[in-house]
């Protein structure tokens, strides 16, 4: 099975950078090697896990990390989950600010890296 590493992200882009950002945070299928910006395009062309950051699932992370709620039966929801600590999937163009959360396999560094 492996270890996990679990990301907990909030950062602030740059103006420059946002367009691309937006591209990241609203495309499900985004491959970072296929960005218009180099270093971006670096990490994709570099890493073929790149793609579990940001979109990765969070595999045997703290509990604490999500909220689950159980449906009518008792057992989790996990279609109904939700992030805590501010950390749930977003981009707001206006101000840079972008978080997520995600956990991947750190088989090549991929995290350090990013």
């Amino acid at each position: 099975m492996g270890s996990y590493t679990g990301i907990r992200c909030k950062v602030i882009i740059k103006s420059e950078y946002r367009n691309e950002l937006g591209i990241l945070h609203s495309e499900l299928n985004y491959e970072w090697s296929e960005s218009n910006i180099d270093f971006i395009r670096e990490f994709g062309n570099k890493f073929n896990r790149s793609v579990f950051i940001p979109c990765g699932a969070l595999c045997y992370m703290p509990d604490e990390w999500e909220y689950v709620p159980v449906d009518e039966n008792g057992k989790p929801d996990w279609e109904k989950a939700k992030a805590t600590d501010g950390f749930d999937k977003k981009f707001d163009y206006k101000t840079g600010i972008w978080t997520f959360q995600c956990s991947l396999k750190n088989y090549n560094n991929e995290i350090e890296f990013f």
